[in-house]
C-alpha cells in the first residue's frame, strides 16, 4: 500500500498499527521516497545557513552586501540562496521569522555575473540552481548536500527547459521574476543598460564592471550582492574590493559605513563538508595561500610590515622563527618541528604596575584628531600598550586627556616622544614660528623629537613580536581595548607602485593606518629597557596650564 493509498482510506481505517509488517513496511517505503522527492523538488524550503555569520546576511537590509571567504566556506552558495529567495519569494523555513519580506522582488529583474560563461555558467552554477542536480559530500538527499536552489513549482509549467532560455542566457521564474546570467569576460559596456533589483557578482569582479552594476540597480533601489574568495596570487588586483567594500563594510572596521555588510565565512566552519579533508588539503598548500584557503584573507595583505602580528590565537614555530600552522601531531606542518607554542598578540589580562616606567608617544595632526598612546615597560622588558587616545581638539584638550587618563592608570610616565616630523612644523596655534613640539610644551606635554628610521624601528617591532623561547610568549602585546591600534596593525602594509596594479610592492610603508605603528617605532627606536627607562633623566613637566580664549595660553 502506498502513502496516497493509505490517505484515501476512510479515517476510522487509517490505524497504521493495525496493518500487516509488509504493508506497514510498503507505507513506510513509500512515504521515505515522497518525502525525498518533495525535498528535492522543494531543497530551497529546508535550507539551513552553514553559520550565524552566513545567516546574517539574509537578515541585513543594506543596500551592498558582501560574503568573503576560504574555499569551501559556503560564500557561492549562501548568496545564491539568498537572490532564489528575493526572486522566487519561497522563504526557507529556517529564515521564517528573520528574513525581512521587504527583500523579496516577486517579479523582479535580477542579475548573477560570473567568472565565464563556458567555464562557470553551465559547470557549477546552473546544477546548483537545478533541482534535479545534488551538490554535496554525501550520497544524494544525505545531510552534507543540497539539491538545486529553484524549486520545481516556481519554474514555467515546472519544467526547466521551458523557463531556461539558452540563447539569453536567461531564466524565466512562473512568478515573473527573471534571472539573467552574464561573465567577467563581456565588455564593461554590455552591462550598462538594464534596471535590477539585485545583481549578484560571483568571485572578484572588474572594477568597472562593479560601478556599471551600481547603476543599475540604482534605478529600481535594488542591491548589491558580492560572493569571493581573495585570490591566492599576489598579481590580481583586489585593492579596490578591500578598499571600497572589505573595509566599509566590516562591522569592527573604523572605516564601516552606513549601507554597506561583510562577513567572512571560514571553510572549517561548514557544517556541511568534511572538515576533516578542507584541513588536510589546505596543509598542503604554502603558507599564505593556506590562509587565503581557510580564512579568506587578503593576499595583497602579505605586504604586510609586521607580518607576525595576530590579534587571535595563532601557532608559533621557535625554528623557523615565525607564524605556523601545526598538523594532527602537533608539529610545524612548514619543517616537522614539536618546538612550537601558541601565541597572541593581544591580551584582556593586561594589569598595569604603576612601578613600571611608561613612554608616552604623540602624533599631533593639523586635520584630524591629535593621537597617543601608552607604553609600558615590564621588569622582563616586555613592552605592553596599556592605552590609546585620540582629541580633535586644542593642545589644551590634549593635555587635559592626557592628565585624566594617566590619573586612571596611576602611571608612571618617564618619558614623552612626539612625531619628529610634526613636531618641528608649525603649529595651528597662530602663533608665527611656533612649533608642535613648543605648542605642547606650553600645556604641560614635554616631549623629545622620535627617530623616525623606518628599517630599525620595524625591526625592532617584529623582533619584539616574536616569541621569546624562554618565555613561550611575545615581548610586544597591546590591551584589547586599544581597538584602532589592533586595527592599524592587521592594516599596515607596504606601498603599491600605483593603486590597483600588478606590480610588486616596493618597500615604503602605505602612507594608510600607520599612525599606531608609527609611534610604535619612535618607542622602540629609543632603545630604552626597564633599568635605563626608570633611571632616565628626561625631564617631564606634568602639570597643565589651560588656555584662555583671548591669550591662546
Amino acid at each position: 500500500m502506498r502513502l496516497e493509498e493509505f490517505l484515501e482510506l476512510p479515517e476510522e481505517q487509517r490505524d497504521i498499527s493495525r496493518l500487516p509488517d509488509e504493508q506497514l513496511k510498503e507505507l513506510t517505503m513509500s512515504w521515505v521516497k515522497d518525502s525525498a522527492i518533495e525535498k528535492q523538488e522543494n531543497q530551497l524550503v529546508y535550507y539551513e545557513p552553514v553559520s550565524d555569520k552566513a545567516k546574517s546576511i539574509h537578515t541585513s537590509m543594506c543596500p551592498t552586501i558582501a560574503a568573503f571567504g576560504g574555499k569551501g566556506s559556503s560564500k557561492t552558495d549562501t548568496m545564491l540562496a539568498e537572490m532564489c529567495i528575493c526572486a522566487t519569494g519561497v522563504i526557507p523555513d529556517s529564515l521564517k521569522d528573520v528574513f525581512p519580506r521587504k527583500k523579496i522582488k516577486v517579479g523582479g529583474n535580477f542579475r548573477i555575473i560570473i567568472e565565464s560563461i563556458k567555464t562557470t555558467l553551465y559547470p557549477i552554477i546552473l546544477p546548483k540552481l537545478q533541482y534535479w542536480h545534488w551538490d554535496g559530500v554525501d550520497e544524494p538527499g544525505g545531510p552534507r548536500g543540497h539539491w538545486g536552489w529553484i524549486p520545481k513549482s516556481q519554474l514555467i509549467q515546472g519544467d526547466w527547459k521551458k523557463s531556461w532560455k539558452d540563447k539569453e542566457g536567461m531564466l524565466y521564474l512562473a512568478n515573473g521574476s527573471t534571472i539573467q546570467f552574464m561573465s567577467y569576460d563581456q565588455s564593461a559596456e554590455d552591462f550598462a543598460s538594464g534596471a535590477f533589483d539585485a545583481i549578484l557578482h560571483d568571485e572578484p569582479p572588474p572594477h568597472a564592471i562593479w560601478r556599471e552594476s551600481i547603476g543599475r540597480v540604482g534605478r529600481r533601489d535594488g542591491r548589491l550582492y558580492l560572493s569571493m574568495t581573495p585570490p591566492d596570487e599576489i598579481g590580481i588586483s583586489v585593492g579596490w574590493i578591500f578598499d571600497e567594500i572589505y573595509e566599509q563594510g566590516t562591522l569592527d572596521s573604523p572605516h564601516k559605513v552606513e549601507g554597506k555588510y561583510c562577513v567572512t565565512l571560514f571553510a572549517f566552519e561548514n557544517k556541511f563538508v568534511n572538515v576533516e579533508s578542507v584541513l588536510s588539503r589546505a596543509m598542503e598548500l604554502p603558507f599564505e595561500q593556506r590562509e587565503v584557503y581557510l580564512y579568506g584573507k587578503f593576499l595583497h595583505l602579505s605586504g604586510l610590515i609586521h607580518p607576525s602580528f595576530t590579534d587571535a590565537n595563532a601557532m608559533w614555530c621557535f625554528p623557523c622563527r615565525q607564524k605556523a600552522f601545526e598538523n594532527e601531531d602537533h608539529c610545524c606542518t612548514r619543517c616537522g618541528s614539536s618546538n612550537i607554542a601558541e601565541y597572541g598578540h593581544v591580551r584582556n589580562d593586561i594589569t598595569y604596575d604603576p612601578s613600571w616606567p611608561v613612554m608616552f608617544i604623540l602624533d599631533p595632526h593639523p586635520r584630524k584628531p591629535h593621537m597617543m598612546v601608552w607604553i609600558a615597560i615590564t621588569p622582563y622588558d616586555e613592552f605592553w600598550q596599556i592605552a590609546e587616545a585620540e582629541v580633535d581638539g586644542e593642545c589644551w584638550e590634549v593635555a587635559a586627556k592626557v592628565s585624566e587618563v594617566e590619573a586612571q592608570f596611576s602611571m608612571n610616565v618617564q618619558m614623552r616622544i612626539i612625531d619628529p616630523n610634526m613636531g618641528r612644523s608649525a603649529s595651528t596655534s597662530g602663533m608665527r614660528h611656533v612649533s608642535w613640539q613648543e605648542d605642547f610644551q606650553e600645556v604641560g606635554i614635554n616631549c623629545i623629537l622620535g627617530d623616525d628610521n623606518f628599517e630599525v624601528g620595524r625591526s625592532r617591532i617584529n623582533k619584539k613580536m616574536a616569541i621569546d623561547e624562554a618565555t613561550r610568549r611575545p615581548n610586544f602585546s597591546i590591551d584589547s581595548r586599544c581597538k584602532k591600534s589592533i586595527y592599524q596593525f592587521k592594516r599596515y602594509v607596504y606601498d603599491e607602485h600605483a593603486k590597483y596594479t600588478e606590480k610588486e610592492p616596493k618597500q615604503t610603508a602605505r602612507p594608510k593606518d600607520d599612525d599606531y605603528p608609527t609611534m610604535w617605532r619612535y618607542c622602540l627606536n629609543q632603545n630604552m629597557d626597564f633599568t635605563s627607562l626608570r633611571m632616565s633623566d628626561v625631564i617631564l613637566r606634568r602639570e597643565v596650564v589651560g588656555r584662555s580664549s583671548t591669550t591662546g595660553y
